[in-house]
């Protein structure tokens, strides 16, 4: 069995108050007390996952918790230091945690409002999912009805554009030439079987802006430019694919060899 650590820190702003009391946490706080905890009970911490993010808006990428998603199995455990540091909104908050408890992975925050290394805590846990559930399936019946709407409007149906794509002038998608030349460089060599990390150092070899725009390029961020579906002109929303008024940049049949 092994146990991770998960940290997430937020940048505040000039002239923002922080949220919830915790806004701005400095990984080093969160890391030690995470550490104490397993100490004092006697569990190895195998490796912590720090998100580093800007905003405070729920939906936000986090790579580092794709990355541990995908490695942690079943037995292992997660340790976060509060819930507000899984996830900005309620819903996805339970939603992420609900996702490792599927798995068989016990989940903890310090902050004692989420446990299921305990009996209560696994019903009380189980309560909260239940209705983060109901919660997203009426969310999921009105995106569905809003998102045929949108499309007649030949609009981005919200949220930030991916890499590879800006609005023209008259608000439609398009896409952005010297970016999308860089997207196709990434799935031309994953479809070569070049690995995540040698792709991100050639992109930093060649000093390619990243898609925040400073930074360096890792495997996280190679990893979600490759699943994403946009670029084959498709939008995922709660586990549902939808043909997007977006125009496509990768062939279908590329995207799919690099998502095997």
């Amino acid at each position: 069995m092994a146990t991770y650590g998960y940290i997430r820190t937020s940048r505040l702003r000039p002239g923002k108050k922080l949220v919830n009391g915790d806004a701005g946490l400095s990984p080093e706080i969160q890391t030690k007390a995470i550490r104490e905890y397993c100490e004092k009970n006697g569990l190895k911490l195998s490796a912590v996952f720090e998100d580093r993010n800007e905003s405070a808006k729920a939906g936000d990428v986090r790579p580092a918790w794709d990355e541990m998603f995908e490695k942690v199995e079943s037995g292992d455990a997660v340790i976060a230091f509060k819930m507000t540091r899984v996830g900005r909104g309620t819903i996805e908050t339970l939603q992420r945690l609900d996702a490792l408890n599927k798995r068989g992975v016990d989940v903890v925050t310090l902050d004692g409002k989420y446990d299921t290394t305990s009996s209560i805590g696994k019903v009380i846990s189980g309560v909260l999912c239940l209705f983060a559930e109901y919660e997203n399936e009426q969310r999921r019946e009105w995106i569905i009805k809003a998102h045929g709407e949108i499309a007649e409007r030949g609009s981005w149906p919200g949220g930030h554009l991916p890499f590879g794509y800006r609005y023209s002038n008259d608000h439609f998608v398009e896409v952005d030439s010297d970016a999308a030349a860089l997207v196709r460089y990434i799935f031309e060599r994953k479809a070569e079987k070049v690995p995540r990390t040698t792709i991100a150092a050639e992109l930093n070899e060649r000093g390619q802006e990243t898609p925040r725009g400073k930074g360096t390029w890792g495997h996280t961020t190679i990893g979600t430019i490759l699943r994403n579906r946009a670029y084959i002109g498709e939008r995922e929303l709660n586990g549902e694919i939808f043909k997007a008024d977006i125009p496509a940049i990768i062939e279908r049949k590329v995207w799919e060899k690099c998502n095997r």
